[in-house]
């Protein structure tokens, strides 16, 4: 006989991708838990010519029919177990959504906050789903602080809400970098308007002549031949790289040989690259835009500027300078590393099911935003 904490969990999922991963394997070796996968669609070409391999699973996963795609969604909506399903999904995922409100089955949402460039930002029909969940959810794992105030918005109990991120695994007990010893200054993703990328290459030619520091663009995009040019009318071509993608498990390796990770997004839902950057103990430049940002605050691991703001990215990057700083940052991305790894958060998410459920009376804090010991020096600045 099942013990009352004993839970079933099946994740849905758009596609398979190795953000995922390792939060999947982390939860399937949670005690008192069945866990299995069930992926709506193949790799993403997009994301595949960006790096990004899913890596072999040890979990189960189920795969949805391509050939009766809304029937095999809806016999995936297994009695007895609790469903985690994409607010914002694929359309098989709405219906999926609605069909475990009328069976009144154990329903957690997940959602990024909503893209608001996007034209189906305000598509009445979404809103009319995050009304209807609200009502009936067992909780909601909102992707940042944004989209726990779109949570709050549609009219979730505040009780029922709980913070999430992505938390990929990434070599969290690997020897750290020693960013302080380099001179580069790194982005990794894609080229794209919404990355924020010509602000950062406006605010790099204010300080790259008085340094030593340069800027390596890494990645691929429709936006590389305009900033290419936008460098070389600035006059920092020499200190400006643009270097093609790489596979997603060299990235880490790759960041700690910076000095410092930039993610200058004018809008990012979270920012994995701010994960990867801490893991290996290399400080990050973000902004108030980014989901991710909310780990740069925790860990004290760098700093966080006003999106679009040349003059506070400018003076960001000129601090980059300091040696004693960039040490200080790295020794509290190390400090606080271990609190975004998998194993760390896949406890908490499990015991947020619990605590819905009325199985757990203590509600779970997110380790993740615990503030590191001995950084109140580094910690992150607006």
């Amino acid at each position: 006989m099942k013990s009352p904490s004993h839970l079933d969990i099946r994740y849905w999922q758009n596609i398979p991708d190795h953000l995922t991963h390792g939060m999947f394997e982390a939860l399937a070796r949670v005690p008192c838990v069945d866990f299995d996968a069930f992926v709506l669609r193949g790799p993403d070409p997009d994301r595949i010519a960006m790096g990004w391999v899913p890596p072999e699973a040890s979990y189960r996963v189920i795969r949805l029919d391509q050939t009766r795609r809304f029937r095999s969604a809806l016999e995936a909506c297994v009695p007895g177990k609790v469903h985690i399903m994409n607010l914002w999904g694929l359309p098989e995922f709405y219906l999926a959504v609605l069909w475990r409100i009328v069976k009144k089955s154990p329903l957690c949402v997940l959602a990024e906050p909503r893209f608001p460039f996007s034209r189906t930002y305000l598509n009445p029909a979404k809103s009319l789903l995050g009304r209807i969940a609200a009502g009936h959810a067992l909780c909601a794992f909102p992707i940042s602080e944004r989209a726990f105030q779109e949570m709050e918005g549609f009219g979730f109990d505040r009780d029922k809400i709980f913070p999430y991120g992505y938390f990929p695994d990434l070599p969290f007990d690997s020897e750290p970098g020693r960013p302080w010893e380099s001179d580069e200054l790194l982005y990794v993703g894609q080229f794209i308007e919404r990355k924020g990328l010509d602000t950062l290459v406006r605010a790099f030619a204010e300080v790259a002549m008085p340094t030593r520091l340069r800027l390596t663009l890494l990645g691929i995009g429709p936006c590389e031949q305009r900033l290419r040019e936008l460098a070389a009318r600035l006059g920092v071509e020499k200190r400006v790289s643009f270097n093609p993608p790489i596979p997603s498990s060299q990235v880490p390796r790759r960041i700690a040989r910076a000095r410092a990770l930039v993610l200058p997004s004018m809008w990012d839902g979270w920012g994995v690259t701010v994960n990867e950057a801490l893991s290996v103990g290399v400080p990050v430049i973000t902004t108030d835009h980014a989901g991710a940002r909310e780990l740069v605050a925790a860990s004290g691991a760098g700093a966080i500027v006003p999106a679009s703001d040349n003059i506070s990215l400018t003076a960001t990057l000129a601090r980059c300078g300091d040696a004693a700083m960039i040490r200080t940052w790295a020794e509290c991305a190390v400090r606080y590393r271990q609190r975004i790894s998998p194993g760390a958060v896949a406890p908490y998410v499990v015991d947020c099911i619990r605590y819905s459920l009325g199985v757990n009376r203590a509600r779970p804090a997110p380790p993740w935003r615990e503030p590191t010991p001995a950084c109140e020096v580094g910690r992150a600045s607006s």
